[in-house]
């Protein structure tokens, strides 16, 4: 089974909410509220799974085919691509601080599939004050899915979940798998 989603207090949702397939409540665009002691302000803005995705040199994104689920013609299946897409914000007190990063990729069964460590910074906010902004694009060529399933990106900062993303492989039609 998927890690329960830690720090969750329903009082202090302001987000966009669903249930995942373990019926656990999530914040599906949003990440989790800050926490009690405020330490880590920064949040997740959005997580997103598309066909692709690109950042431009002026910090632009560009996102196409945004999905959350996969119809395989056969299993095991290799998904050509799969881009996710993550927007952070921080602020001003969080420019020039190393943020440890980890994006993992758990099957339903409580299998992780993938562990993609990084670090990353925001820039100095634009105008005195204000907010700032980091977009981190992981691409997945040829991931293999071994059945049909629910599956889940997790999306720790500094070892603290952030946000999950829920990627359904449904069987494929004929139900051959």
């Amino acid at each position: 089974m998927v890690p329960p989603l830690a720090g969750y207090n329903e009082a202090q949702s302001s987000g966009y909410n669903e249930y995942n397939w373990c019926g656990e409540r999530l914040f599906a665009l949003t990440g989790l509220p800050q926490r009690g002691d405020n330490s880590v302000p920064m949040r997740v803005k959005f997580a997103l799974l598309g066909d692709y995705a690109v950042i431009a040199k002026d910090e632009k994104l560009s996102i196409l085919g945004m999905f959350d689920e996969i119809n395989p013609p056969v299993l095991p299946f290799q998904a050509p691509s799969i881009f996710l897409t993550i927007g952070f914000e921080g602020e001003s007190t969080e420019s020039n601080r190393d943020f440890e990063l980890v994006i993992e990729l758990w099957a339903e069964d409580g299998e992780r599939l993938l562990s993609h460590p990084r670090t990353f910074q925001f820039p100095e906010p634009r105008r005195p004050g204000g907010v700032s902004g980091h977009n981190e694009v992981l691409a997945l060529y040829g991931f293999p899915f071994q059945t049909a399933g629910d599956y889940a990106f997790r999306i720790v900062v500094s070892g603290e979940e952030r946000a999950r993303v829920p990627l359904r492989v449904n069987a494929p039609k004929g139900g051959s798998q």
